[in-house]
């Protein structure tokens, strides 16, 4: 898939027209429209923008799919909070146990 593609797909699942999307992301609608027919790409800092946003990694979006990834595209705020606690957690554990 390539990086419009990709674009498109998570502005679509998260349910945000290009206005609401590029109002996230700080552009205007025609670039995102732009970055959805390949008419451009985004640069890196609307790339993490992007991947911020719509709670992805930077490599989803540059690379191909990689089927180890744990994608958290659907998930709602309450999940997505309960994922970084965890992390937080696991991370102090590797800490202390070192």
């Amino acid at each position: 898939m390539d990086i419009h593609d990709k674009i498109k797909m998570l502005r679509e699942s998260n349910g945000w027209s290009q206005l609401e999307f590029a109002d996230r992301i700080g552009v205007s609608r025609q670039t995102v429209s732009n970055w959805e027919t390949g008419g451009g790409i985004p640069s890196i800092p609307h790339i993490k923008m992007i991947a911020l946003q719509c709670r992805v990694s930077t490599d989803y979006i540059i690379y191909n799919d990689c089927p180890y990834q744990l994608s958290l595209l659907g998930i709602d705020d309450e999940e997505y909070n309960l994922l970084q606690s965890m992390i937080r957690m696991l991370e102090q554990k590797q800490k202390e146990s070192v």
